[in-house]
């Protein structure tokens, strides 16, 4: 406490009899400050991530907790793997913890995490997967076609290990050709953005110098040896390279997100050079046979061509023999021309002959005959129908008359109807000291009703 005995312009009197010293709330900040971040500098701390927040300056607020305790916890903008933290993340936190004075709390500033456990980092990177797999990364169709005879072969990986030494010792012996190296860290911190920054520096070499594919290689290693192949900036990278990608992390078990958006996957960093380079003395004896093929096509086409020759030279020996012959043809076509135009004419005519024609009276009489029996079928069908609707309306009216007001007249009834012809309900609708008229079967009598003294009912 030596900074709170020696800073005395932040000390005020008291006025009892013992003067004591008196500190302002910032110096305890202070000096609380100091103590904590001295003694709590360079730590790891484990925890579960709760209540993740991301602010728009891009800084990360949340908590670590653990079964018995919380503590407030940051990430500035630019951590490294930032982008991974989400609620109920099991992480190991390197920083330290300080406190935060406008809020009187302390908390622990994080400069970088490694996710806690296997389990933890699948989990992430399930997650990751199935975002970018509903953005349509991984889709067939975006896949660019590997080039048959690369040029230029750019290759990513770590300049040291066997990986380099098999890739390029097998280019040797397959298809020897430019070979362009871009050494990147393929583990740990900033490995993910060397590996992003190579691709971009490959797709804007100029074009003399630009690769014809891209092999991205490294050794095998577990889940977290090879999460570095997982990080979404590197995958949205590799999506965007205008250079075909061949991608040979790890062994043929190990699969990362970078192998799902690459445009075509290696089991091994061996099998990526041969995927990448056609095999050069298969190509030879692939030429060879061409080579033999066309010799024997062009022999047996100058073969053809000497036998049509030597079949014109006897021709030209005596051209009056092939015109002759050319006659003759002539003539036979000629003959068997005029004999078919003979043979077609008397076909023809006994076709002609055979054909019967009909008076066009007897056509005549035909027609009116049987144009006056449908006649007569027709008025006897017009009949029937009228006979039908006839029969039909006299029942129609005889059921319209049984059930019409006159015959409810007959049998003792009658009806009210107002002087303007409105035929009256209830008895609410006749007016007092109004006339109107009652129906009955005979006639119809005029009435006008008017209240009885006695029960104040109505009397007609």
């Amino acid at each position: 406490m030596d900074e709170l005995s020696l800073a005395k312009e932040d000390t005020f009197p008291i006025s009892s009899g013992e003067e004591q010293p008196v500190y302002s709330v910032s110096l305890i900040s202070k000096v609380l400050k100091d103590v904590i971040e001295s003694s709590f500098s360079g730590i790891r701390v484990k925890g579960e991530v709760s209540g993740f927040k991301r602010h728009t300056s891009g800084h990360c607020y949340f908590s670590l907790k653990d079964n018995d305790a919380v503590m407030d916890a940051v990430c500035w903008r630019g951590t490294p793997k930032s982008q991974l933290l989400r609620d109920g993340l099991e992480i190991i936190a390197f920083g330290k913890v300080t406190t935060y004075p406008g809020r009187s709390k302390y908390q622990m500033v994080i400069s970088s995490f490694d996710p806690s456990g296997e389990g933890a980092l699948l989990q992430l990177l399930l997650q990751l997967k199935e975002k970018l797999l509903k953005e349509g990364l991984f889709d067939a169709r975006h896949k660019k076609e590997i080039p048959t005879f690369p040029r230029r072969i750019g290759v990513i990986t770590s300049p040291t290990g066997a990986v380099l030494r098999d890739i390029l010792h097998r280019l040797r012996e397959r298809f020897p050709c430019h070979v362009l190296l871009k050494p990147v860290l393929v583990q740990g911190d900033g490995s993910a953005e060397q590996i992003r920054d190579a691709i971009d520096v490959m797709n804007n070499l100029p074009a003399e110098l630009k690769p014809d594919v891209l092999i991205v290689a490294r050794g095998g290693g577990s889940l977290e040896d090879l999460f570095t192949f997982n990080d979404e900036s590197l995958v949205r990278t590799a999506f965007a390279s205008s250079i075909p990608i061949v991608s040979a992390i790890g062994h043929e078990t190990d699969y990362t997100l970078l192998d799902f958006v690459a445009d075509l996957r290696a089991p091994t960093p061996t099998a990526a050079a041969e995927l990448a380079t056609p095999v050069l003395p298969q190509l030879l004896i692939r030429l060879q046979e061409l080579q033999l093929r066309l010799s024997q096509v062009s022999e047996s086409f100058i073969k053809t061509l000497i036998l049509r020759l030597s079949r014109f030279e006897q021709t030209l020996k005596d051209p009056l023999r092939y015109v002759f012959e050319k006659q003759q043809k002539l003539d036979d076509w000629s003959e068997r021309l005029q004999l078919g135009i003979r043979r077609f004419l008397v076909q023809r005519r006994l076709q002609f002959g055979q054909i019967t024609l009909t008076a066009p009276r007897s056509i005549i009489n035909l027609g009116s005959e049987r144009l006056f029996q449908h006649g007569g079928r027709l008025l006897q069908s017009y009949k029937h129908y009228n006979n039908m609707r006839c029969d039909r309306l006299m029942h129609l009216s005889q059921q319209l008359e049984n059930v019409s007001f006159k015959k409810t007249l007959e049998r003792g009834f009658c009806f009210a109807e107002s002087e303007q012809g409105k035929v009256l309900h209830s008895k609410d609708d006749i007016k007092m000291e109004k006339p109107f008229n009652l129906h009955f079967k005979d006639g119809i009598s005029k009435v006008r009703a008017i209240p009885s003294s006695q029960n104040q009912g109505t009397l007609f």
